[in-house]
């Protein structure tokens, strides 16, 4: 078993070569945003954060327009979560 690391918020580790997650643990609060903006601002690649409903996602991006100054360079966006499916009849609300 490998040993934990301790992440630090404002510099998180980045996936290594060949890697295609970082696990990350113990965030606790706002910390979780801090460490997404400052990886977003260490790489140029997309950064996908999924969330378990629609109220932490929009959490989540109330808290990185705060840590996340420069919105041109660091576009957020999010994807509608209409609770419909392809196959469904009626469109969303």
């Amino acid at each position: 078993m490998s040993e934990p690391v301790r992440q630090n918020v404002l510099s998180p580790l980045l996936p290594k070569a060949g890697q295609t997650w970082v696990n990350w643990s113990r965030l606790y609060g706002s910390a979780k945003s801090l460490a997404i903006a400052n990886m977003a601002m260490q790489t140029n690649k997309p950064v996908v954060v999924i969330t378990a409903d629609t109220i932490s996602a929009v959490n989540l991006i109330n808290e990185l327009k705060v840590y996340i100054n420069d919105r041109e360079t660091i576009p957020l966006i999010t994807l509608p979560d209409w609770e419909t499916l392809p196959y469904d009849l009626f469109s969303p609300y």
